[in-house]
């Protein structure tokens, strides 16, 4: 599979678990405020692939972290282990 070929949700389960994996004390709200520069060591260019950051905007990327920090906080990661 090419990276131009990720879905974005698969993309974002992937970015959440490295987030997660990089920074354990992050959370979702914390995960909803990384900004889009590529200077910092906190950014969606690090944890995505150009061709969803392209795809989707940033906004609504931050939205679906947001929201999948919500999910493993609520399901575990028993849910998580399921995508990979």
């Amino acid at each position: 599979m090419n990276l131009d070929e990720i879905p974005s949700d698969l993309a974002v389960q992937l970015a959440v678990l490295e987030m997660r994996r990089k920074y354990p004390d992050l959370s979702g709200k914390g995960a909803a405020l990384i900004w889009n520069d590529q200077d910092n060591e906190i950014s969606f260019r690090n944890f995505f692939p150009l061709s969803v950051i392209k795809k989707q905007k940033i906004k609504d990327l931050r939205r679906e972290v947001k929201r999948e920090f919500a999910r493993i906080e609520s399901d575990g990661l028993t849910g998580t282990i399921n995508i990979v």
